[in-house]
């Protein structure tokens, strides 16, 4: 019986909406598009969800001094390749200066084999510091010294990667736009096996090139190849709001990144795109 273009369409949504399926199976997916839910985390220190102009978001730490907050994952997740997404925005600036402006002292991405309940060093330690063994990509808004590079380096205001609960980055690089002048900032962090990437915007889209990039082996940094996934944020002499805003993660590496934080029950159209523009093609080549 010859088929009809409309049944052949038909049968091409039901295979690829089933190969999606079977990749989904095949790997854990977290979805926060708000923090409505804390359903799977495990919430610590001075880290609560707070009621916002951007909704019901993670505070990790007030704009109040000498503050520290965290939050993590309930079980361990696959650290072998991954890609994440999130959106942060930081607001009201206050306490001391570094020498540039005041506000501090910025929010961390944690990878960490120590607990779920762990909470890390305040002010320069962002939340994070003393947490071992962990991997951590750092959004630092206030220069410490023997911690960050120079001011002139971008000090004040970097990316960092930071390895077994060190404060002081073994890589770094400057941000041009300060982190805590109350923008929406969207940031994937990727892991292909090799090499850790982060991009970072604050128009939402997903830069080509990647601020930081480096290559290092993440099951020997954390003893294993799962480990709790979350963040962390800090504050000193100097505060502000840290907020996170949604987040999602995909403990097996997407090539090309997550476009944006999806909404709930989205993640099993992630592959589908792609598959149906290659079932398109095959369908006019039948035709």
């Amino acid at each position: 019986m010859k088929m009809s273009c409309h049944d052949n369409l038909r049968r091409l949504l039901t295979l690829a909406l089933a190969l999606c399926a079977g990749a989904i199976a095949s790997a854990q997916t977290l979805v926060y598009s708000s923090f409505a839910s804390t359903v799977g985390l495990q919430v610590n220190g001075n880290a609560a969800v707070v009621t916002t102009d951007d909704g019901q978001v993670m505070r990790l730490a007030p704009a109040q001094p000498n503050q520290a907050g965290t939050f993590f994952t309930e079980q361990k997740f696959n650290v072998t390749g991954f890609s994440t997404i999130f959106e942060f925005r930081i607001t009201n600036r206050n306490g001391i200066t570094d020498g540039s402006r005041n506000g501090a002292d910025g929010i961390a991405f944690v990878i960490q084999n120590e607990g779920k309940t762990e909470v890390g060093g305040l002010g320069s330690g962002l939340g994070y510091e003393g947490i071992s063994p962990s991997v951590v990509v750092e959004f630092d808004t206030f220069f410490n010294s023997g911690n960050d590079p120079s001011i002139t380096n971008g000090g004040s205001n970097h990316v960092g990667i930071s390895l077994g609960g060190s404060a002081a980055s073994v890589l770094t690089a400057p941000v041009a736009t300060n982190m805590d002048d109350g923008d929406k900032w969207t940031v994937w962090i990727d892991y292909n096996g090799t090499a850790l990437e982060v991009r970072m915007s604050t128009n939402g889209a997903r830069p080509s090139d990647a601020i930081l990039a480096k290559n290092l082996s993440l099951s020997s940094q954390l003893n294993g190849d799962t480990a709790f996934i979350g963040f962390s944020a800090g504050t000193g002499g100097a505060h502000t709001n840290h907020d996170l805003l949604g987040w999602a993660y995909s403990d097996a590496y997407i090539a090309g990144g997550l476009a944006a934080v999806p909404e709930p029950g989205t993640y099993a159209l992630l592959g589908l795109g792609g598959l149906l523009l290659i079932g398109a093609r095959r369908l006019r080549r039948a035709r």
